[in-house]
């Protein structure tokens, strides 16, 4: 087919002149997935699966006793850290925390008028 030579109309999936497309043809063979699920890498676990962390729970009225331990899912805390990301919020928590003391000034604020006070020549005054 020569699509070129045809416009299509894509909602409908049919040429203009109404003959209805076949859109497997339209690709070449060596483009095509056959199997879609070929096309996808093989994923690979963004945390460590086999490692069980658990911390012990210390109790806060004897100091050093152990009360207990806690197990931490690898979803949350067995993922690598992105320090990038980490950096990101850190500056936007350190820019959040600052007050903003920045504003533009008022009509009474700015020095100096719109206009020459006086003119340059002809006054005796010195220049402004």
């Amino acid at each position: 087919i020569d699509l070129t030579a045809r416009w299509l109309n894509t909602s409908t999936q049919e040429a203009v002149d109404g003959e209805p497309v076949d859109w497997t043809t339209l690709i070449p063979d060596n483009l095509q997935l056959h199997n879609p699920q070929d096309a996808l890498p093989e994923a690979k676990p963004r945390y460590a699966t086999d490692d069980v962390k658990t911390l012990p729970v210390l109790s806060f009225t004897q100091p050093g006793e152990t009360v207990g331990e806690v197990t931490l899912d690898n979803r949350v805390f067995g993922v690598e850290i992105r320090s990038d990301i980490v950096h990101r919020v850190v500056q936007w928590q350190l820019a959040n925390r600052r007050t903003k003391q920045y504003r533009t000034k008022t009509i009474s604020e700015v020095s100096g008028g719109g206009r020459k006070p006086w003119a340059q020549k002809h006054t005796g005054r010195a220049r402004t």
